[in-house]
C-alpha cells in the first residue's frame, strides 16, 4: 500500500533526523491520528521502541486512538507503557472503558462487605471489591472532559471549547440560525 511507504519513510526521516541533530530543542512532534485504523502502529512494532527510545533525542510521539486494538497485545501494551502522558475521553463501549480503566488505576475495595458461604458451613464477610473503579466514569464523561494521567497521577479536567471561528454578535448568529433551519 503505497500509504503505508509514505508514512513509513516520513517516520524513518523524522527519526534519522532526531539522531543526528544537534540541539534536542525545539522537541520534534509527530502525531500519528487513527494510529491503529491507518496500522501506523505496525506488527514489527518499531515505533514502539521509537517510543522507548527517541524521547531522549526529543522526539514527542502523539499517539491518537479510539480503541486500543494494535496488532498484538505485546505493542498495546508497550505504548501503554511508553506513554508518559494520556488523555483519556468518553469510553460508551464497556470494554474500551475497562481497557482504560485498568490504565487509569485498577481496583479497590469499598466499606461494605460481601458475605460469603463455604462448603463447611461457615460464612465470612469479605471486603466488597470493584474492579476498575475508572471504568465506569469514563463511561459518563461529558463532553469535553477527559481523564489526564501523568505518570501514576490521575486528574479529571475540563477543556475549554474554542472560540468560534467567525465573527459576529450572539444576535446575528441566532438570525443565521433560525434563517439556515427555514431553509432546510
Amino acid at each position: 500500500d503505497g500509504r503505508m511507504t509514505m508514512m513509513g519513510a516520513i517516520v524513518l526521516k523524522t527519526l534519522a533526523h532526531l539522531r543526528i541533530r544537534k540541539r534536542l530543542h525545539p522537541a520534534v512532534v509527530l502525531s500519528l491520528d487513527e494510529a491503529n485504523n491507518a496500522n501506523l502502529i505496525g506488527q514489527a512494532g518499531q515505533e514502539v521502541r521509537a517510543l522507548a527510545e527517541l524521547r531522549k533525542y526529543g522526539l514527542e510521539m502523539h499517539v491518537l486512538t479510539q480503541l486500543l486494538d494494535f496488532p498484538s497485545e505485546e505493542i498495546t501494551t508497550g505504548v501503554i507503557t511508553n506513554t508518559a502522558t494520556k488523555m483519556y475521553f468518553h469510553a460508551s463501549d464497556s470494554r474500551v472503558a475497562k481497557r482504560r480503566g485498568e490504565d487509569l488505576g485498577g481496583g479497590y475495595q469499598t466499606a461494605g462487605h460481601d458475605l460469603r458461604h463455604y462448603k463447611d458451613g461457615t460464612e465470612w464477610n469479605a471486603p466488597v471489591k470493584v474492579d476498575h473503579r475508572y471504568a465506569e466514569e469514563l463511561r459518563e464523561l461529558q463532553v469535553g472532559e477527559c481523564y489526564l494521567r501523568e505518570g501514576n497521577r490521575n486528574r479529571r479536567i475540563k477543556i475549554d471549547r474554542l472560540p468560534q471561528p467567525y465573527g459576529g454578535s450572539h444576535l446575528a448568529q441566532a438570525k443565521l440560525q433560525v434563517s439556515l433551519q427555514s431553509i432546510y
